[in-house]
C-alpha cells in the first residue's frame, strides 16, 4: 500500500483474490483469523501473499484464551475489527469479512472507510457516528459500482454485508445494478458546460426581472 498507493482494480483484485483464498481456508476449518489487517498479510518478491499472526485465531469447538475485544487496543487493530465484536458480541466469519472489506477499501484509496477509532472503547453511538466515506471521494476514477461493493462489505449490520468473501470479488469484477447509480455526480460534474451555461441563463432572467421592476418604480 505504501509503495503502489493506488493500484488499477485488476491488480487490487489479484490481491484480494490471494486473501479470499486464505479465509476460505480457515473457514473451511471452522477457524476465524480475528486479527486481519495488513500487517498481518505477508507478500514475498514472487507477489504470494500469506496471512500470518495467528495469535487471535479461533478454532470453532476450542475455549478461547483470550477474547477479540482485549485484542483491539493493539495499535491499528481497531480499525479493522467488525463493529459487533467491538460492541462485545462473539465474533462469527462475518467478522472476518468486516476486515476483508475494510482491507480491500483501503487498497484502492489509501484511507479506512470509516474515520479512525483511537482512544478508548467505542460504544454503539460512536460507531453510529462513524459515516461511510465513499471510496470516489479518494478515487474519483473508481465506478459507483464498486464503491457500492465496497460499502456493502464494510457495514455495521453483519446481516447486511457479504456473506462470504467471492461475493465481494464478484462485484469487484462486475458492475452490480444495485450499486450503478448509488452515487450520481452532480451536474456540475456530469456536464461542466451545461451547469454554466444554466448559471448564465438564471443570472440573465434574474437581471431581467430586476430591470424591469426597477423601470416600473
Amino acid at each position: 500500500m505504501a509503495a503502489h498507493p493506488h493500484p488499477s482494480l485488476t491488480e487490487a483484485r489479484a490481491i484480494l483474490e490471494q486473501i479470499a483464498r486464505g479465509i476460505r481456508a480457515f473457514h473451511r476449518l471452522d477457524m476465524l483469523h480475528r486479527d486481519l489487517k495488513p500487517e498481518n498479510i505477508h507478500i514475498d518478491r514472487h507477489g504470494t501473499l500469506r496471512l500470518i499472526d495467528f495469535g487471535s485465531v479461533k478454532i470453532g469447538g476450542a475455549a478461547e484464551i483470550a477474547s477479540v475485544v482485549t485484542q483491539t487496543d493493539l495499535l491499528g487493530t481497531r480499525n479493522y475489527t467488525a463493529p459487533e465484536v467491538l460492541r462485545g458480541e462473539l465474533a462469527t466469519t462475518s467478522a472476518d469479512l468486516f476486515a476483508f472489506g475494510v482491507i480491500a477499501y483501503e487498497l484502492l484509496t489509501g484511507r479506512l472507510p470509516y474515520r479512525e477509532a483511537v482512544g478508548g472503547q467505542i460504544d454503539a453511538k460512536q460507531l453510529a457516528r462513524r459515516p461511510y466515506r465513499s471510496a470516489r471521494d479518494a478515487r474519483p476514477d473508481l465506478p459507483s459500482w464498486v464503491d457500492g461493493a465496497l460499502e456493502k462489505a464494510v457495514r455495521p449490520d453483519p446481516a447486511r454485508r457479504y456473506t462470504v468473501e467471492t461475493e465481494l470479488l464478484y462485484d469487484l469484477s462486475h458492475p452490480n445494478v444495485e450499486f450503478s447509480d448509488q452515487r450520481r455526480p452532480p451536474l456540475l460534474e456530469r456536464n461542466p458546460t451545461g451547469f454554466w451555461r444554466a448559471v448564465a441563463l438564471l443570472s440573465l432572467l434574474a437581471n431581467v426581472v430586476l430591470s424591469y421592476w426597477l423601470h416600473r418604480g
